[in-house]
Parts: C-alpha cells; structure tokens; sequence
C-alpha cells in the first residue's frame, strides 16, 4: 500500500491511498480554508454546489452517469 500526499496550492491537499491487495484506490481532496464568521455559510454551502454540477459535468445527472461508467466510483462530499 503506497499513501502519497501532495499540496496541490496552499489551502488544497491530496491525498492518493493506492493498493495492489483490492482494486480500489481512494482519492481525497481536503480544502482548508480559516474558520471567520463570515465565511461559515459559504464554506457549508461548499460541498452541495460540487455535486450538483461542474463546468465539464454542468448537472447532477451528468456527473452520476460519468461515475457509472467508471466502475465502482463514488463521489462523497462533506464539511
């Protein structure tokens, strides 16, 4: 098992869990962003506009039907 972590700009961390005992691989994208007043409802609100579309997969349906064809994908969001 290989667990590599990278620092993709400051803020954004990856993380790339890989194995040759299973066929899965796990992939986490960890944003780190200040805990202020101001920004704690837009920080929440987050995770639900990345599942709801992107500008290559623009509607939820798109992105569902994309990670069927990549067997065995989920996508998991949380804050």
């Amino acid at each position: 098992m290989t667990d590599n972590r990278f620092e993709l700009k400051t803020g954004i961390k990856a993380h790339l869990i890989k194995t040759d005992i299973f066929k899965t691989n796990l992939i986490t994208i960890i944003l780190t962003t200040p805990l202020k007043k101001k920004n704690v409802t837009r920080n929440a609100l987050i995770p639900f506009l990345l599942k709801r579309g992107s500008k290559n997969f623009p509607t939820h349906e798109q992105i569902s039907l994309r990670l069927e064809e990549l067997y065995g994908t989920s996508l998991n969001l949380r804050c």
